[in-house]
């Protein structure tokens, strides 16, 4: 055996060095259910943030003009600004939009909550590992005071006491403080 051919052996059996990220994707990818799931998820995530350019109906107009008759209309009705596809309440607001738009709202809610949360979490857990000691106890102390607090009760309670007309952004901002103060501790 000639040393080119030892040496392309040696070759062929490395083993490829593959990533924690690469080995999750690849059996990911192999799901079929997982990947029909990631799909639907995306396409509802790109429909909320596309919604104004999908519907041509405003979510909080209300078509004066047919108000009257949509007592004796269907939910699905040709309505002189266009068809509904989801069908309109009772005052004639669409409701695909009007969804659109919730979850558009719920999105962005979620994921700017849960950026700042992960941070936050992060900087304490932080703090608690780097410093040790009497740090690391009252900090420690602290979440499992948090984790003992009734979740819903309190956040009730927040979303109440916090003006939301003194907040820039009104209710919304509120429950991402709210969720934010009593969040960053974990599940």
């Amino acid at each position: 055996m000639t040393v080119a051919e030892l040496a392309f052996e040696e070759e062929l059996a490395a083993p490829q060095e593959e990533s924690q990220a690469q080995a999750v994707w690849r059996r990911f990818r192999r799901h079929r259910l997982a990947m029909i799931g990631l799909t639907i998820a995306g396409l509802l995530i790109v429909a909320c943030f596309l919604g104004p350019y999908l519907t041509p109906f405003n979510s909080t107009d209300i078509p004066m003009t047919e108000l009257l008759s949509l007592r004796d209309k269907p939910a699905f009705f040709q309505g002189s600004d266009g068809f509904h596809i989801m069908g309109t309440d009772s005052m004639g607001r669409d409701y695909l939009t009007r969804l659109l738009e919730g979850g558009r709202v719920s999105l962005a809610l979620a994921f700017v909550v849960v950026i700042v949360t992960q941070i936050f979490g992060t900087i304490v857990g932080g703090i608690s590992g780097y410093y040790g000691g009497w740090v690391d106890t009252l900090l420690m102390r602290i979440v499992d005071f948090l984790f003992t607090l009734p979740s819903l009760p309190i956040f009730m309670v927040l979303f109440v006491l916090i003006p939301k007309d003194v907040v820039p952004g009104g209710s919304i901002t509120v429950l991402a403080i709210v969720f934010i103060v009593l969040g960053w501790t974990g599940p």
